[in-house]
């Protein structure tokens, strides 16, 4: 196995789950009649930011836990929640265009996955 292969995202129930609760959070927000007031945004950016919170914390004490260095499984924790984040930053796009909030979009997408690495204890 190269060394590469450590640290790269790999496909894994984390991405899932995170993928899932912010999409189910979306659907269950969001209006069911048109004449309703979309409050979706409302819902998915802190369920976003609680989901990548909670995974970064338990990435983090799982590493805590190894024995040795933790050097590549840290770049491959990290690398997997960059790389949910982006997949679950266009679910929350959705969400915010949707309801057209006075908060910025960059601002919480950037936010939920900075929560997730200051989890790991980064």
């Amino acid at each position: 196995m190269s060394a590469a292969s450590t640290w790269l995202p790999r496909a894994d129930g984390g991405l899932l789950l995170v993928s899932l609760i912010v999409g189910v959070a979306l659907v269950a927000a969001w209006p069911a009649r048109p004449e309703l007031a979309n409050v979706s945004w409302d819902v998915v950016a802190p369920v976003r930011t609680l989901a990548f919170a909670v995974w970064g914390w338990a990435l983090g004490v799982d590493l805590a836990t190894r024995e040795g260095a933790p050097d590549p499984a840290l770049r491959g924790a990290v690398a997997r929640l960059a790389a949910a984040g982006a997949v679950t930053a266009g679910i929350e796009a959705v969400a915010h265009a949707a309801q057209v909030p006075p908060a910025p979009f960059a601002w919480n997408a950037v936010v939920a996955p900075a929560v997730a690495i200051g989890g790991l204890g980064v």
